[in-house]
Order: C-alpha cells, then sequence, then structure tokens
C-alpha cells in the first residue's frame, strides 16, 4: 500500500514519461486535450487547496502564532514567529510592502514544504536518510488533512441512513476519511501538478508544432 503511494507521488518520473507522448500530437490534437486539461485543473487545484493545502496552512498559523490575549495575570505572550520575520524585515529596513511580501513568500513556502518534499524526493525514497523526508512529509500531510475530512464524513447523514450499526458507521466513517485523505494528499495533489504540466506541455506544441522524432528527417517542399 505504502509503495503504491509513493509511486502516486513520483511526478518527476511521469513526466518524463508524458512529454515526448505530449510533444508528438497534432496541434489540433494538442488544441483539444489542452481544453480539456484546462477545464480539469480548476477544480483539481480547488480541491488539492480545499482539502490539503489549507489544511497544512492553517496548521503552520496555529504553530506560529501566539495567542491574541495572554491571560489575566500572566506574563505577555511571545511574538509569533510570523512577528518576528515581520520584525526582522522591518529592522533591515523594508518598508510595509515589502515586509508583506516576505511573510507571504515565508507562509506559502512553509505551506507548500510538506508536498514539494512528497514530490520532488519520492523516486529517493529507498536512500534513508531522504525515505525518511518523503515519509514523515506524508504523515504529517495525512495527519493536518485528517480533522477536516473526517468532519465531512461525520456530518454526512448518508452513512448513518445506509449502515444503522453505530459501530460499523463509525468504521466506515473511518475508512472513508482515510480514503479522503490519500485521495487530497497524495493523488488530486498529483493530479493538479500532472495538468498543469501537461498545459504547459501543450501550450509548446500548440505555438510551436510538434516535434520530429529523432532520426526523421522532414520532408522540403
Amino acid at each position: 500500500m505504502l509503495r503504491a503511494i509513493i509511486t502516486m507521488m513520483d511526478v518527476p518520473s511521469a513526466l518524463t514519461l508524458l512529454a515526448p507522448r505530449v510533444q508528438r500530437l497534432r496541434r489540433g490534437g494538442a488544441l483539444l486535450i489542452f481544453s480539456c486539461c484546462l477545464l480539469l485543473l480548476g477544480p483539481l487545484a480547488y480541491l488539492w487547496w480545499r482539502f490539503d493545502l489549507n489544511a497544512t496552512n492553517d496548521w503552520f498559523r496555529w504553530l506560529m502564532d501566539a495567542p491574541d490575549a495572554p491571560a489575566a495575570g500572566a506574563a505577555p505572550a511571545a511574538a509569533s514567529a510570523l512577528a518576528e520575520v515581520g520584525a526582522a524585515a522591518a529592522q533591515a529596513g523594508a518598508d510595509a510592502t515589502t515586509a508583506q511580501a516576505i511573510l507571504l513568500v515565508f507562509g506559502v513556502s512553509f505551506t507548500l514544504l510538506p508536498s514539494a518534499l512528497q514530490i520532488g524526493l519520492a523516486r529517493f525514497v529507498a536512500v534513508p536518510g531522504l525515505g525518511v523526508l518523503v515519509k514523515v512529509a506524508l504523515g504529517f500531510d495525512l495527519i493536518t488533512d485528517w480533522p477536516g475530512i473526517w468532519a465531512i464524513a461525520v456530518a454526512n447523514p448518508w452513512f448513518a441512513s445506509t449502515f444503522r450499526w453505530g459501530p460499523l458507521i463509525g468504521l466506515v466513517q473511518l475508512l472513508a476519511t482515510a480514503v479522503g485523505c490519500v485521495l487530497a494528499s497524495v493523488v488530486i495533489q498529483s493530479a493538479v501538478i500532472l495538468v498543469a504540466a501537461a498545459l504547459v506541455y501543450l501550450a509548446a506544441v500548440i505555438l510551436v508544432g510538434p516535434s520530429t522524432p529523432r532520426g526523421v528527417v522532414p520532408l522540403e517542399a
């Protein structure tokens, strides 16, 4: 099971297989597939953000932000890590706009870090140190995605109306949540990147034309 999940995360290997196939398409076929991929990208990107990236972003914000108001009599709350980054940018002479941009890049980088580790290092999972990074990133993603997907499963009346027995309902909800987490953290994530890359390849074919296979000399008019 874990091997299959890591294989689905190996987007770079999939891209090496996708590129030559796309480059051999004619302009008409490339345009048709480009239109279909463009329609798919929006819903897939929303699902990735809604059930994976947003959960990671919320976790990091909770981890890095200090409490809004300390309890009465308690020591003042320490500045959050985000506030410290902003303060460091201000001390370095950055204006407010630049400081906000630095904070945005800082937050986006941390939000995308688990996905980047999974996708970029999946092919090196057999290497001891890198394999641990991949598994930790995957486990982190699955854990942070769990609460949101579990809340949807618990609130869905279909489970209770279909299975009717409390322990079985809970078991099916657990299974559905686990499948949902794998879909959000692995399948949808990889699909978004593959579709986005396919759009770039297809756009190149539409603009430049299909590439000539090696060893084939194009006929001159």
